[in-house]
């Protein structure tokens, strides 16, 4: 996979992991961050776009950033993991007037050739390939948080944003887009590690996520939205297994299940764990 300096879309919450990301990606000279839209998980879609949108303002940065959706495409509530909370307050700029897909979508058309890196529901994706039929003509490659081959999160064998909305799953799935997807049965096994929190920062942002960071036991430090990001950024560090996938719409919601089919996606289930921290201890070491 060719790998020059890409155009990248983020949509994301705000949850402490999806924070590192979003510092690491503004912070990142390997690609050129186009965008962010933002989709209910942990905070509300909207309450994690000001988050950003005045994270992006205290960094001198100026990006177009949009509120997404709160429901899935069955009408249905998302409901929230964490709490509202306001983490960041001098916006630059105001938040784009379109809804997250829409914007998703002018976006990909300006830029022509698109990378998404998804953390949450699938739903502003699925909702943009559904409304503009040559949505997926401008889209490389997505790179998504979420599924489990194991042990699930939110129900027995099934993964909070494959279980939130399955039938976006299985939209985006069945697009013939490169796919990579970063499940909970790698990302869970990492968590920051007291050396990399040890390092000194004279940069306000990152002395607060990582002051948010200390005050979690060390078995509770989710890395997994920058493992999703150094997976974008370095895919040649992970060990994928090629697989037609969807996901259980009714019984067992949100349980991956294997099928026939010419539409594989790519599914990372080993890590190079040093080069990862090393990566981390270089682009932190350097904010």
């Amino acid at each position: 996979m060719q790998r020059e300096k890409p155009f990248v879309y983020i949509d994301t919450n705000f949850s402490l992991s999806e924070m590192l990301m979003i510092k690491l990606a503004f912070n990142s000279s390997e690609f050129e961050l186009v965008g962010l839209s933002t989709i209910t998980s942990f905070m509300d879609s909207k309450t994690a776009a000001n988050n950003i949108l005045s994270m992006a303002g205290e960094e001198g940065l100026i990006f177009p950033i949009a509120s997404g959706e709160n429901k899935n495409l069955k009408g249905q509530d998302i409901l929230s993991l964490g709490e509202n909370k306001t983490y960041f307050n001098k916006p630059l700029d105001y938040l784009q007037e379109d809804e997250g897909y829409k914007a998703l979508y002018q976006i990909a058309q300006d830029c022509g050739r698109l990378d998404i890196i998804t953390t949450g529901p699938l739903t502003n994706i699925a909702k943009a390939i559904i409304k503009y039929p040559d949505f997926v003509s401008y889209i490389d490659h997505i790179f998504i948080f979420g599924s489990s081959f194991g042990m699930g999160d939110i129900t027995l064998n099934s993964e909070f944003n494959f279980f939130t909305d399955p039938k976006a799953v299985n939209i985006v799935l069945n697009e013939d887009i490169e796919t990579f997807i970063l499940p909970i049965d790698l990302s869970n096994s990492l968590g920051l590690s007291d050396d990399i929190l040890k390092i000194d920062t004279h940069d306000e942002i990152l002395s607060k996520i990582f002051n948010l960071y200390k005050k979690l036991d060390k078995d509770q430090r989710d890395i997994s939205r920058a493992l999703l990001l150094y997976m974008a950024m370095t895919p040649q560090a992970f060990i994928f297994e090629e697989k037609s996938i969807k996901v259980s719409e009714d019984i067992d919601r949100g349980r991956i299940l294997e099928i026939d089919g010419k539409k594989k996606k790519y599914i990372a289930n080993r890590v190079n764990e040093k080069s990862f921290y090393d990566f981390l201890r270089d682009k932190l070491g350097d904010i």
